[in-house]
């Protein structure tokens, strides 16, 4: 009687563990630093170029079995940056017209985000990054060429890409665009602009 009683009992304790939903250790979570993170912005023009950083105000990446699986990263506007213009006054004009209506509008939009919706991993640390970017209440799907590695044994992530393309018109930028200002010559600027992380770190949670 007690063997049985024992096998019932033992059976019923199998069944039940086999249905309790397994948690994914797999999973880590770790948050970007800001301060070790570095975004340049390139714009171009006719007569030239002009270039600066931006930075991020907080973001999360998910590794899922040591592999990029999700990430959100939301951007600071008003931290926009001209680093190629050395006199200041024509800095601070550039400065503040970047963060005009005409523009980036940051006192009606001060953030920006990206969110990742797929990760397609290439090999080694390379992967192309697809996501929904968000500029001036706008969305809009993007995609990032991506160099994603583990160091301080998981403790940490390093983010790096490649100079990627966003088209401003996609997001109502329109100032000097010759898609829309007839004759504008060579005062146009390109619809397109670059981005590149050259320094993104985040740490495990």
């Amino acid at each position: 009687m007690k063997k049985i009683l024992f096998f019932t009992l033992s059976l019923i304790a199998f069944v039940s563990f086999s249905f309790i939903p397994a948690t994914n250790k797999d999973v880590v979570t770790y948050k970007i630093d800001p301060s070790q993170t570095n975004i340049v912005w390139f714009g171009k023009k006719v007569t030239g170029m002009h270039s600066g950083a931006l930075q991020l105000s907080e973001g999360y990446i998910t590794m899922k079995n040591e592999k990029l699986a999700g990430g959100t990263f939301e951007f600071d506007m008003k931290s926009i940056t001209v680093s190629d213009l050395k006199d200041p006054n024509y800095n601070q004009k550039l400065v503040s017209h970047l963060k005009s209506d005409d523009f980036f509008a940051v006192d009606k939009f001060p953030t920006a985000k990206f969110e990742i919706t797929k990760a397609k991993h290439l090999g080694k640390n390379q992967y192309a990054v697809t996501g929904n970017l968000t500029v001036k209440g706008i969305t809009k799907e993007v995609m990032i060429p991506a160099f994603v590695s583990i160091s301080d044994n998981g403790g940490a992530v390093a983010v790096i890409t490649n100079k990627f393309k966003i088209n401003r018109i996609q997001f109502d930028i329109k100032y000097r665009s010759a898609n829309f200002v007839e004759d504008i010559g060579d005062k146009a600027i390109d619809d397109d602009f670059e981005l590149e992380v050259t320094q993104m770190i985040a740490r495990r949670q």
